[in-house]
């Protein structure tokens, strides 16, 4: 069975319905001038065909009822391709709404301490919170260094004191730094 895609389908069908009205156009034109032409005689020979062509109406319902149904079917095709772009404009709308903030949220900090431009507000006040801390820690730094200095410098002079005394006594203690 060979596979026909559903596009080259429809066109065939399609095709197949234009050759079927204009058929059935050129019926009717000949029946309107056979009755013109001949009068009672071929009224009648036309009416008993139509008494035996319930088939053919029958046929031309199957045929309406199936050009609805493919209309149907194309139309929630239709519908279905509307949703999807949609969908897709949807999408792109938040990306660009997305982008807009984050257009709109950068605003540049620039630091007094050490004249850096930040795009962020939160990185601007965590670059603020880390120099706070570092400050804070040479502050300590210091504060122990002097502690640490004026604790050497203590022993040293009661050194000397000792080291004197222990001269007398023959004792010496020495420090190095």
């Amino acid at each position: 069975m060979k596979y026909i895609p559903l596009t080259q389908h429809f066109e065939t069908v399609a095709a197949l319905y234009e050759k079927c009205a204009t058929m059935s156009e050129q019926l009717e034109a000949l029946q309107k001038q056979s009755t013109l032409s001949n009068g009672q005689l071929e009224s009648e020979d036309t009416q008993q065909p139509l008494k035996n062509s319930p088939k053919p109406v029958e046929k031309q319902k199957i045929k309406q009822q199936k050009k609805q149904l493919d209309n149907i079917r194309i139309e929630d095709r239709n519908d279905k391709m509307i949703e999807e772009k949609q969908k897709s404009q949807n999408t792109d709308n938040k990306i660009k709404k997305q982008i807009q903030k984050q257009q709109t949220q950068i605003v540049q900090f620039s630091c007094d301490h050490c004249n850096k431009t930040f795009e962020t507000q939160k990185i601007y006040n965590k670059h603020i919170y880390q120099l706070k801390y570092r400050e804070k820690q040479l502050k300590r730094k210091q504060k122990q260094q002097t502690k640490d200095a004026i604790q050497v410098e203590q022993p040293i002079k009661k050194g000397k004191k000792d080291n004197n005394n222990n001269k007398k006594t023959g004792i010496s203690i020495e420090l190095s730094l």
